[in-house]
């Protein structure tokens, strides 16, 4: 973690509370994964925002609803 934090200039415990990245078979999107990797980032300064995006900005599952299941 620590060789992580110094390379993206972060601090260990703020690498360690990035939630993991996983994939759906149909790739559908987390919201409850982006929205709180929105919030870390905004917490970091890599967002220039100040308040939370409505996830409707950013999540677009029409893609992975016309998949065959």
């Amino acid at each position: 973690m620590k060789i992580i934090a110094e390379a993206t200039e972060q601090t260990p415990e703020q690498v360690k509370s990035v939630p993991l990245y996983t994939w759906e078979p149909d790739l559908a999107p987390k919201p409850d994964q982006l929205k709180k990797m929105e919030q870390i980032w905004m917490g970091v300064g890599a967002l220039e925002y100040k308040e939370a995006q409505d996830e409707s900005a950013y999540v677009d599952s029409s893609f992975a609803e016309q998949v065959e299941k």
